[in-house]
């Protein structure tokens, strides 16, 4: 009768023994895409932690100056994706750096790996050649693929705010679009 009593205060209490509870191993996600967007803002997805336990998720960015993993916001599961709008981060003049953590609601919270998880932006410049009539980009590289820098990166263009349609690929960190039209409004995602 104890035995009966004290599951009954623990599950009334919101405690409940689960199986990562007693391992205490949480699942790093597995980060689907970052994204900057022509507003600036950066949005990051992520495939959920396959756990019934997970509670949220806590979002990272890395602070370049300190060195820091600062906490910037959680996502409460099973949401999967995090927008930082443009006003919070410098996404127009250097690549930004942001982690998911995931978290448990144990009695004694459990968490994947904090600080390993980081998946930057690409900070996409560009200098307009009037004379070959193109557009030469060039972009910092992805590098947190399990392949490293060995990267395809494939480009995209809207002209003068049309769908976004495939232009080529490379595996450098730099594409000429040529054909440009005076007049006309190019944007450009890799």
């Amino acid at each position: 009768m104890k035995k009966l009593l004290l599951i009954i205060l623990l599950i009334v209490a919101g405690f409940e023994l689960k199986a990562n509870c007693a391992t205490g191993f949480v699942a790093d996600p597995v980060v689907d895409s970052i994204t900057v967007d022509i507003a600036g803002n950066v949005t990051i997805c992520w495939q959920a932690v396959v756990d019934p336990d997970i509670s949220h998720y806590a979002i990272y960015m890395y602070n370049p100056i300190t060195g820091a993993n600062d906490s910037i916001d959680q996502v409460a599961a099973p949401g999967n994706c995090f927008t930082l709008p443009a006003a919070l981060n410098n996404s127009d003049f250097e690549t930004v750096e942001l982690s998911v953590v995931a978290l448990d609601n144990c009695p004694i919270p459990n968490s994947s790996t904090s600080g390993v998880n980081y998946h930057n932006t690409i900070l996409l410049q560009n200098t307009v050649n009037i004379c070959s009539a193109s557009i030469d980009l060039s972009w910092s590289p992805y590098d947190d693929f399990n392949s490293g820098l060995n990267v395809l990166y494939k480009v995209f263009v809207s002209v003068n705010a049309g769908p976004y349609v495939f232009v080529g690929s490379t595996n450098n960190t730099n594409y000429t679009f040529s054909g440009i039209v005076q007049g006309a409004t190019y944007d450009f995602y890799v």
